[in-house]
């Protein structure tokens, strides 16, 4: 069951590995992840704009306009 255990109160002090915090930023800007190698993740999930593109559909690899935006990368 998904609710099988208590709710925890959110740390008030995360402790964060220097490694794979610059792991993780290396790999959301490197755009040989996309298909193409042209885009990255944070081509659309832009940090400076809450994370999302701010456009109602987002283009992605070949200047496809997809389906949907790019929803927000913050809160996961």
């Amino acid at each position: 069951m998904l609710f099988d255990k208590p709710i925890q109160p959110i740390p008030l002090k995360l402790e964060l590995n220097k490694e794979k915090v610059k792991l993780g930023k290396t790999l959301f800007h490197d755009p040989q992840l996309s298909q193409d190698n042209t885009i990255s993740c944070a081509s659309c999930h832009n940090l400076n704009t809450g994370g999302t593109d701010q456009i109602v559909r987002s283009i992605g690899i070949k200047n496809r306009i997809g389906l949907i935006n790019a929803p927000t990368v913050f809160k996961i």
